[in-house]
């Protein structure tokens, strides 16, 4: 009888592809270089626009933001002004994959994927939020005893949850916050060891949170470009950026080595990793400017005191501080700014019906302000070079297939990100200036994703000819599985074809 199909999934949150190609190249990503070699690969494209969290969920659902529902991590409460949290394990509006192997009979290990749901009643395990980026909610475990034992046996996430400081990292700090992330790397290896041998598993998926980390915090220790680079620090302790990946290359390794040759291997790379050089905190000020409204309206608390002064534990709080201030004032605008990633700023046409206030008419009218808010913002540019600080303004109903939530923002403003955005200007705005919110945060996420994929459902050798969209990647694991994933956007992409 032919042997059922095994596969590894291994995510790696925020590694930058263009940096994993450099590592395989110069040859100190052995294993991840042989994977390529010997293997298939590709680049993915994702939504335009959308930050990490939105795209990782359209990975394991297999289907985009407009139907996952999940755009960042505060998101509009339809009906009102106020951003309410999204919560992962209930808001969701699809489900995920493992969800729909696991009724097939198909045993399954889900270990810290990137900001999913947690599944109960599962032919299998999931630990959620051990030890990830940013995470959500506390530590948790399907069957649910299981997580004391995780804890017990291979300790708590050293940064409980939150990487983010509220000050600059003395040389010693970023040298331990360093050494901390690649022993986070060992104790999820080990993890996955052992739980590998606990059980036959069709699907085993892990996700490594430490290149998002890393990446955030340490951008300006890897890219000389980035204006904040250290050099005498570099010189000192080395690349940790390098680092990191260096010690998860190894990882992958050794849970190849784990899982053996009739085990196929798929590595999920991204959203990539630059300089984070944002325009959000000016973005609010922009918008009124462009509605020809009074900057008294500004901000209780200064921005750059929320993002870079206040601890964690306060943060929240003063957003939610200017959060109330700002609901006050958007009643009477066309448009206002809603919470985002850095890479792009989120723009909220204020539309009649579905704001509580809502001055922009349903249909031409609303076609009309969302082009002409994206011309005003176009016109943006630096007042110091003149180049454009918006490099494009995307209509997210387009993005999402025609599909647009009622807590979505309605566009989205691409931020060029070529050095840090200080003081900008236009016909319409004059200058508007402000303090660039970097703070903690040097490097943030651009869109290259990448996917490597080895073992017997792969004859393909080399990078793939067709396009691959980060919703075809669930289709396509299910597939190699044998079951067909229903309901999805997305669909299989074939390796196992031989390239000539």
């Amino acid at each position: 009888m032919a042997t059922p199909p095994k596969m590894l999934f291994i995510g790696l949150d925020a590694a930058d592809p263009s940096l994993l190609e450099q590592g395989c190249d110069a040859g100190w990503l052995p294993v991840l270089r042989n994977l390529r070699r010997d293997g298939a690969w590709t680049p993915v494209q994702v939504p335009r626009g959308f930050g990490d969290g939105a795209i990782w969920p359209s990975l394991f659902f297999g289907v985009g933001p407009g139907r996952h529902g999940r755009c960042f991590n505060r998101q509009i409460l339809p009906g009102t002004y106020d951003a309410k949290r999204f919560v992962e394990d209930t808001d969701f509006r699809h489900k995920p994959m493992w969800e729909y192997l696991s009724q097939a009979g198909r045993r399954v290990a889900i270990i810290d994927m990137v900001k999913a749901p947690l599944s109960k009643n599962l032919n299998g395990i999931q630990i959620n939020d051990w030890t990830v980026h940013s995470r959500y909610g506390a530590p948790r475990s399907t069957p649910t005893e299981l997580i004391a034992e995780v804890v017990s046996r291979f300790g708590s996430d050293p940064f409980d949850g939150e990487t983010d400081i509220p000050k600059n990292r003395t040389a010693e700090e970023l040298k331990a916050f360093r050494d901390a992330m690649i022993d986070r790397v060992w104790a999820k290896t080990a993890l996955c060891e052992h739980y590998m041998k606990q059980d036959s598993w069709d699907l085993f998926m892990v996700a490594f949170g430490d290149p998002h980390d890393i990446g955030h915090q340490a951008w300006q220790l890897h890219d000389r470009n980035h204006a904040f680079y250290d050099a005498r620090w570099v010189e000192r302790y080395g690349d940790p950026v390098k680092d990191v990946y260096i010690a998860l290359d190894a990882a992958i390794g050794r849970l190849l080595a784990s899982v053996g040759p009739l085990t196929t291997t798929v590595v999920f790379a991204g959203p990539g990793m630059g300089p984070n050089y944002s325009g959000n905190f000016l973005l609010e000020k922009i918008l009124r400017r462009i509605d020809r409204r009074s900057d008294r309206d500004r901000n209780l608390i200064p921005h750059a005191v929320v993002s870079r002064l206040l601890p964690a534990s306060l943060r929240r709080i003063g957003e939610q501080i200017n959060h109330a201030k700002a609901r006050y004032s958007w009643r009477q605008r066309r448009c206002f700014a809603v919470p985002h990633n850095e890479n792009a700023g989120a723009v909220r046409i204020n539309v009649a019906g579905r704001e509580p206030a809502g001055c922009v008419r349903p249909g031409t009218d609303y076609e009309a302000a969302c082009d002409s808010i994206a011309r005003d913002l176009l016109e943006v540019v630096d007042a110091g070079t003149g180049r454009p600080v918006i490099k494009e303004v995307i209509r997210v109903a387009a993005e999402c297939g025609g599909r647009l939530p009622d807590d979505f923002p309605d566009l989205l403003a691409v931020w060029a990100r070529e050095a840090p955005i200080r003081v900008v200007t236009s016909p319409r705005i004059g200058v508007v200036n402000g303090s660039p919110v970097i703070g903690a945060r040097t490097g943030d996420h651009n869109w290259d994703c990448a996917l490597f994929a080895q073992g017997p459902a792969v004859s393909w050798r080399g990078q793939l000819t067709d396009l691959m969209r980060v919703e075809d990647i669930a289709p396509t694991l299910a597939s190699m599985l044998d079951c067909a994933l229903p309901d999805c956007d997305g669909v299989p992409a074939s390796l196992g074809v031989t390239s000539k």
